[in-house]
């Protein structure tokens, strides 16, 4: 895969478009609240588009004639990786006054 396209404008979160920033590829999306949620360098291989065709096709060749190959992973991976989420569960429940 080159690219990973989300074309949904209700998103509720958008775990795909993070599972494919993680796997390295440039994402173009429509709507995800985990990445628009996020300071704007935290995810440089995302970028949000129009919902029009035009503009999706034109963002597509822009990818193709970069041939950008795999990116690093991005400080969003990072964020909602399991083990990060996991992590602040055990500080909540370490947090709380024991009866």
């Amino acid at each position: 895969m080159d690219a990973f396209v989300s074309t949904s404008p209700d998103e509720a979160f958008g775990l795909a478009i993070v599972e494919a920033l993680a796997a390295g590829l440039p994402v173009l999306y429509v709507a995800c609240p985990a990445v628009d949620d996020l300071p704007p360098d935290a995810a440089p291989g995302a970028r949000r588009i129009g919902e029009s065709v035009p503009e999706l096709i034109s963002a597509l060749r822009g990818i193709r004639e970069a041939r950008l190959g795999r990116l690093p992973q991005p400080a969003a991976a990072y964020r909602y990786d399991i083990a990060h989420s996991a992590r602040q569960l055990m500080n909540l429940y370490e947090s709380l006054p024991v009866k």
